[in-house]
């Protein structure tokens, strides 16, 4: 099984792949963290989440070394 430290962001609104994807994904994979964030199969495009998602991933990274 997968075991790498995961950052997983779904859209909460996704309707080509639903939020009860990301939520089976994410029971999958032991050392993941899972963001739901509001908009759809899109929702990186958002500038809110974008930052989000920049700052999640720096942070993450920065643990990781």
């Amino acid at each position: 099984s997968y075991r790498s430290k995961t950052v997983i962001f779904w859209g909460k609104s996704d309707t080509a792949t639903p939020l009860k994807s990301g939520e089976l994904i994410h029971s999958y994979i032991k050392n993941s963290s899972f963001y739901p964030l509001e908009g759809d199969h899109y929702f990186f495009t958002k500038p809110k989440n974008k930052k989000f998602i920049e700052e999640t991933i720096r942070r993450q990274t920065n643990e990781l070394f």
